[in-house]
């Protein structure tokens, strides 16, 4: 069961993980959408690119269609090849689905079964954070 609540995530699985990546991806997709229904951004990662015997480019885009990944991409943590780039991807559609409002109910205001785990100081903080930016906008006309 998953616990945490994610705008965009990458499973981190090592060679012969792929059905469990699979599996992981539609437990996601089951517990959680965008507003408009579609899955939040995932991106599958297949890591060892630097070995020989590791999965090809089409087998990899046939993961990723099957699995309904964003995208997928082959790295390499030993040497660092593909992270910037697979990381930079994510971050993009996670950017793209805040500008088109898609996140745009926070999921502890949708579900009362969702607790939020702020701790108190942290809600007291946002709390004088909201009532200080209404009082530096209150009478600014638009």
């Amino acid at each position: 069961m998953m616990v945490e609540i994610y705008a965009g995530k990458l499973p981190w699985s090592g060679v012969g993980d792929m059905d469990a990546a699979l599996r992981w991806k539609k437990d996601l997709d089951s517990k959680l959408l965008l507003d408009n229904g579609q899955p939040i951004p995932a991106i599958l990662l297949a890591n060892k690119s630097d070995l020989e015997n590791t999965l090809t480019t089409q087998q990899l885009q046939g993961q990723v269609k099957k699995g309904r990944f964003a995208s997928g991409f082959k790295i390499s943590v030993k040497n660092g090849d593909g992270i910037d780039t697979a990381l930079n991807s994510l971050l993009m559609s996670i950017v793209s689905n805040e500008r088109h409002s898609l996140y745009l109910i926070p999921m502890i205001q949708r579900d009362q079964e969702v607790r939020n785990l702020a701790s108190e100081e942290e809600e007291n903080i946002d709390k004088k954070n909201q009532r200080r930016i209404r009082r530096l906008t209150d009478g600014i006309c638009c």
